[in-house]
């Protein structure tokens, strides 16, 4: 379900502790290739509290985030996460989830643990997520990006002003969905261009129907080429 075939080059950037999950059929898209973004890890305990073992073990591991992924298709996305996820992409659930995973990438936006699931991510760890996910971006050039969560947005501006090879259009306030705003970005580097989309996080209170027909009207003929090879399994 995941390829390999990017890792020597993910080994180059220093600061990213894990590396991203691509799937095994990523690479074969021509026109329209999505990397999907998560937020956080959690070096929690069973009962949600920190496990300062399972945080080295977390840093230690290269694999976490295919780790994580893996677990979550063997258990057919039973986490909240996933489930919200896939029907606001699909708009459905009963679709073959190795498919979906096999036909595109994700990573994990902060590249190291938050003790809980109630810890926040600093401003520095957005700062240092946007370096990282830079990186990752010129060396598999999505077409598109969704991030699962928009807090990330609010810390591009900064890395922006900063880089001399980057350019972009950014919407933070794009189009209200209940009480969040969905937002866009498009980001060019190296005369690549990637189309990025932020939802709310998919977790609680997600009205994944809405989001499903933002998505669907933001993304347009590439999110319904994507469907099609999902559901074509």
């Amino acid at each position: 379900m995941t390829s390999d075939f990017y890792n020597s080059k993910f080994d180059k950037i220093p600061t990213l502790t894990w590396y991203p999950w691509i799937g095994i059929y990523y690479e074969l898209q021509t026109e329209t290739k999505f990397l999907f973004v998560g937020e956080s890890h959690y070096a929690q305990d069973s009962k949600g509290n920190f496990n300062a073992k399972q945080f080295e073990k977390m840093m230690a591991c290269k694999q976490e985030t295919i780790n994580v992924l893996n677990h979550a298709i063997k258990n057919n996305g039973e986490w909240k996460f996933f489930k919200n996820t896939h029907k606001a992409i699909v708009g459905e659930n009963s679709f073959d989830i190795k498919h979906f995973w096999s036909n595109v990438a994700f990573m994990n936006f902060i590249q190291k643990p938050m003790k809980t699931n109630l810890g926040r991510p600093t401003s520095k760890d957005y700062e240092d997520g946007w370096i990282n996910f830079i990186e990752v971006l010129k060396i598999i050039q999505p077409s598109h990006c969704i991030f699962l969560g928009s807090g990330a947005a609010n810390h591009l501006s900064k890395i922006i002003k900063q880089s001399n090879n980057l350019s972009y259009e950014i919407t933070l306030n794009h189009k209200k969905i209940g009480a969040y705003y969905g937002k866009k970005v498009s980001l060019t580097i190296d005369n690549h261009t990637t189309n990025i989309t932020f939802i709310k996080h998919p977790s609680s209170y997600f009205q994944w129907k809405l989001w499903f027909d933002y998505l669907t009207t933001r993304n347009g003929e590439a999110i319904k080429k994507l469907r099609e090879r999902i559901l074509k399994a």
